[in-house]
């Protein structure tokens, strides 16, 4: 099963905090992912939707997402942006006894006082004042409190179907990631994840938005660019290496996937 990786602000500090701006034609980088703690997706300004699990969740200027624990998840807009995400890692609030990853909450919040520990904390992390960590961390708890009291989700039950489907796009997804560099196949896929094509496939659409074929492009594309940006490898070389034997379809698939082109990315290098 494979996570979002994330990095830490501080080795001492497991704060998992970051901003995105998409736009139509630059997608989120995360790309459907999940883990096991609960993130808050705050919609600074710009509309857009957050993926969560099976539902699309549209949010504007000053709406909070809450993405449950183990939701695979995404972000997408048709203009502009500014999301900052925060996920609210176990070891920053378990040694008070609250355990937020074992409950479901409301997927969107209007709350005035969580939008200002929210700016807080934005504040609190561009500064880096002296003590500029516990400052994070009470805010943090604010937070988690403010979710226990009064959005817990009472009245939502997982249908057992949506948790089939769940866990069957999270093994597809498992599968591409480990294997996209290699020639697959529909048939191969079903035989690894034991599902049949036309459900394989209609899950993975309804989940995701998105085909399989897009999905893998996505992967190879974002290999390509890591690629291209450590500035040691050309564009032919990065397609090369990313699964593509023909530079024209490259290119029209990396401009595809991030609205530019691969040389565009090349030009960001110092």
């Amino acid at each position: 099963m494979k996570y979002e990786l994330h990095n830490d602000l501080d080795a001492d500090f497991p704060l998992i905090f970051g901003c995105r701006i998409l736009s139509a034609s630059h997608p989120d980088d995360a790309y459907l992912h999940w883990h096991d703690c609960i993130e808050v997706v705050y919609c600074e300004y710009g509309q857009g939707w957050v993926i969560s699990g099976s539902d699309r969740i549209f949010v504007e200027e000053g709406d909070i997402a809450i993405v449950n624990s183990g939701d695979i998840h995404d972000g997408l807009t048709e203009s502009e942006c500014r999301m900052y995400s925060l996920d609210l890692g176990s070891t920053l609030y378990s040694p008070l006894g609250l355990d937020p990853h074992l409950f479901v909450f409301k997927k969107k919040i209007k709350d005035a006082r969580m939008e200002a520990s929210i700016r807080r904390i934005i504040a609190e992390i561009e500064r880096k004042d002296a003590y500029y960590r516990q400052a994070v961390q009470i805010e943090i708890m604010s937070i988690v409190i403010l979710l226990m009291r009064e959005y817990l989700d009472n009245t939502t039950e997982r249908k057992s179907s949506d948790n089939q489907q769940v866990q069957a796009v999270k093994k597809i997804i498992s599968y591409l990631r480990e294997h996209f560099l290699e020639r697959i196949t529909i048939e191969e896929l079903c035989a690894e994840t034991d599902y049949s094509k036309f459900y394989l496939c209609h899950s993975f659409k309804k989940m995701t938005g998105n085909t399989i074929i897009q999905y893998v492009n996505f992967l190879k594309c974002q290999h390509a660019r890591n690629l291209l940006l450590e500035g040691n490898h050309s564009v032919s070389e990065s397609a090369a290496l990313s699964g593509y034997n023909n530079d024209s379809y490259f290119t029209k698939t990396y401009k595809a996937v991030f609205g530019r082109l691969p040389s565009d990315d090349l030009r960001l290098l110092p």
